[in-house]
C-alpha cells in the first residue's frame, strides 16, 4: 500500500507540473499575440513609409506638435494636434531634415536638423507653427537636438567632430554663444539647472551651460 500511494503521489506531481507547463505556455502565446492596443495604447499617426516621426512634444492634454524625418528625400513635415492626438494636421513641410523640436510656450516653438546635407538649420516659430523662420546660424554640418527652457533661452547641440557643440541663445535665435563641444544631449528642468550627456558620461550644470562638471 505504501509503495503504491507514493507511486501515486509521483504520479499527481508529473501531472501538476505538466499541466503548469501547459498553462504557462499558454499564457506567453495568448500575451505574444494579443491585441498591441488593449495594453491603453492606440495608434493616432500612421506613417506613409516615408516619414517618420522622430520627435514629440505635448504641453497638456489636449495640444501637441511633432516632427518627421523623411526617408529618400529631404522634406521633413511638421504635425499638429489640438484634440489629444485623435487628429494630427501637416502645418509645414520643410526643404530639411529635421531631429528635434523643443516648444517653450503654445506659441514659440523651435526645430532643428540639417539641408542637403552639408548645412545645418533651425526654425522658429511664434504663432503655434503657422509661420517659420530660419534661424539658422554658423557652419555646422547638423543639429541633433533643440532645447529652450523659454521663448528666449535655449540651446540647439551640433554633433559634427571639427564644428560641432552646445550652443546658448538668450534672446531668441538672434545670437549663440558656444558652451560645450562634447555634448550630444541636454535636459533642463530650468533655466539654469541640466544635464548633459556625452561619450557615456553625464554632465550637470547650474549655472545655464556656462560650466558643466562630469558627475
Amino acid at each position: 500500500m505504501e509503495s503504491k500511494f507514493a507511486g501515486g503521489a509521483s504520479v499527481s506531481a508529473g501531472i501538476n507540473k505538466v499541466f503548469f507547463l501547459v498553462t504557462l505556455v499558454l499564457f506567453f502565446i495568448s500575451f505574444r499575440f494579443q491585441d498591441k492596443n488593449t495594453a491603453g495604447w492606440e495608434i493616432q499617426y500612421a506613417s506613409d513609409n516615408t516619414h517618420f516621426i522622430v520627435d514629440i512634444k505635448f504641453l497638456d492634454t489636449l495640444n501637441g506638435y511633432a516632427v518627421t524625418d523623411p526617408t529618400g528625400n529631404d522634406s521633413s513635415y511638421f504635425l499638429k494636434t489640438t484634440n489629444g492626438g485623435v487628429n494630427w494636421n501637416i502645418t509645414q513641410k520643410f526643404p530639411a531634415r529635421l531631429y528635434s523640436l523643443s516648444f517653450p510656450n503654445t506659441n514659440t516653438g523651435y526645430v532643428c536638423g540639417y539641408r542637403n546635407s552639408a548645412w545645418a538649420v533651425v526654425y522658429k516659430t511664434t504663432n503655434a507653427g503657422i509661420n517659420w523662420t530660419d534661424i539658422g546660424f554658423g557652419t555646422n554640418p547638423d543639429y541633433v537636438q533643440v532645447y529652450f527652457t523659454n521663448p528666449d533661452t535655449g540651446w540647439v547641440i551640433a554633433s559634427d567632430a571639427d564644428f560641432g557643440g552646445t550652443y546658448r541663445t538668450t534672446n531668441g535665435g538672434i545670437s549663440w554663444t558656444q558652451q560645450m563641444s562634447a555634448l550630444t544631449q541636454i535636459s533642463f528642468i530650468n533655466a539654469n539647472t541640466g544635464w548633459g550627456f556625452a561619450s557615456n558620461k553625464l554632465y550637470r550644470t547650474t549655472n545655464s551651460g556656462q560650466n558643466w562638471v562630469n558627475i
